[in-house]
């Protein structure tokens, strides 16, 4: 809580290994990181609001 207010941060991120080399290619290699972290507003019981951030590599 900041207040009375509530927020929740979360997170998601994959590792990948060994990509197609077509698609590597373009992507970065045949390696890559994909991920989010995301900060969510949780206005009331029933509505949520948030903003995430994607990182992709």
């Amino acid at each position: 809580m900041l207040g009375s207010e509530k927020f929740t941060l979360t997170n998601w991120n994959e590792y990948e290994f060994d990509r197609d080399a077509t698609y590597a290619a373009g992507n970065g290699g045949k390696e890559g990181l994909n991920g989010a972290v995301a900060l969510w507003w949780n206005a009331t019981s029933h509505i949520t609001t948030g903003i995430p951030v994607s990182i992709c590599g």
